[in-house]
């Protein structure tokens, strides 16, 4: 059978189920987008479903989740659901995030506040690893983790978001190095800046939502453990050198 090509000269990548989190906003909403253009099924896990509800009318290949995964009960719902998966190659994206972006001592930070971020950051994306892993009935299952430079070098007015990225890049590296994710293949794709409601106001020089979310699917086709897109692949490098150097740039996000 002749090898097909996209318009554009691409070599098309198999079809696969998506499950993308935080998949009305963002870098969840293109990359929900990009994949039913290129013919992925895609499960799209959101708090507020209303836009992607009105995308599902027209697209049989497009699932709806309403979940908050702030929220234990949440994500133990949809952690259910992916034990329970049966889907050709499916992709786990944990995108979904949240930053409160101001010191740790504010009057803004409360019990609740604290807990949902490092929930939302970093307990969901572990549970629902968890469940993928667990699922004999999948065959080529892979977890993205949708990356922040900031779990290399904290930011001092996010220090919660900072610990909880640093967490979830220790997380992925422990599973790795123990051989713990069984067939599971994990890949973290570090983001520079990318122009969303979560980095209004803040930095320059940002990428666009859709360009984030080609260099996931582009992760996903390719072999590598670790990408670094864009910016984030000098700073990356400027830290391994000079730790105190990559601190500072990354104080200016």
């Amino acid at each position: 059978m002749p090898v097909r090509f996209h318009e554009n000269g691409e070599t098309p990548m198999d079809r696969k189920t998506f499950i993308i989190t935080g998949a009305s906003r963002g870098i969840g909403s293109a990359l929900t987008r990009l994949c039913l253009e290129k013919g992925h099924a895609v499960i799209a896990v959101a708090r507020t479903v209303g836009s992607l509800n009105r995308q599902a009318e027209s697209n049989a290949d497009l699932e709806i989740v309403q979940a908050d995964l702030s929220d234990l009960r949440d994500i133990e719902g949809l952690a259910a659901r992916l034990r329970s998966l049966v889907a050709a190659d499916p992709v786990l994206v944990n995108n979904a995030a949240v930053q409160d972006d101001w010191p740790f001592g504010d009057d803004r930070n409360t019990v609740r506040s604290i807990a949902g971020e490092i929930t939302l950051n970093l307990t969901a994306p572990v549970l629902l690893t968890h469940a993928l892993c667990r699922n004999a009935h999948v065959r080529h299952p892979v977890v993205v983790n949708v990356q922040s430079l900031l779990s290399l070098a904290p930011k001092r007015t996010a220090s919660v978001y900072s610990a909880a990225k640093g967490g979830l890049r220790l997380f992925s590296s422990a599973l790795d190095m123990a051989g713990q994710a069984g067939r599971v293949r994990l890949l973290d794709v570090y983001m520079p800046l990318v122009d969303t409601d979560m980095t209004a106001g803040r930095g320059s020089g940002k990428i666009a939502a859709d360009d984030a979310a080609r260099a996931i699917i582009d992760a996903v086709g390719g072999n590598r453990r670790t990408v670094h897109v864009g910016k984030a692949r000098l700073v990356a490098a400027i830290h391994a050198l000079h730790p105190k150097l990559a601190a500072a740039l990354l104080g200016r996000m």
